[in-house]
């Protein structure tokens, strides 16, 4: 069991050390004085990174209170491959609406 545990936790420092390395990019690249900020994020605005900037900062809150990667309809866990194509997926698979699996 501990094993298990151990794995979980390397498992889980590798989502929060991606997910802090990707908000802390874009917060810089929000507080760039540059002029071509929308080229170098392909005319990507600023309110849309903000945006991703908060789910990235509700994600990481939820690794640190052990619920990332918790369904949260039945309480079972996410496949971590989908956790990895889409970080801020909080149901498992079995329990998607026909909207969130077209998407």
């Amino acid at each position: 069991m501990e094993d298990i545990m151990e794995l979980e936790d390397k498992v889980l420092e590798k989502f929060r050390s991606s997910l802090v390395n990707h908000r802390d990019e874009l917060v810089q690249w929000i507080n760039d004085k540059g002029t071509n900020k929308e080229v170098r994020l392909g005319g990507t605005s600023v309110n849309d990174v903000l945006k991703v900037v908060s789910e990235l900062k509700e994600t990481l809150e939820k690794i640190d209170k052990g619920s990332f990667g918790i369904c949260e309809v039945c309480h079972e866990d996410v496949d971590t491959s989908r956790l990895e194509m889409d970080y801020s997926a909080s149901v498992c698979l079995e329990n998607m609406n026909e909207d969130q699996r077209r998407s």
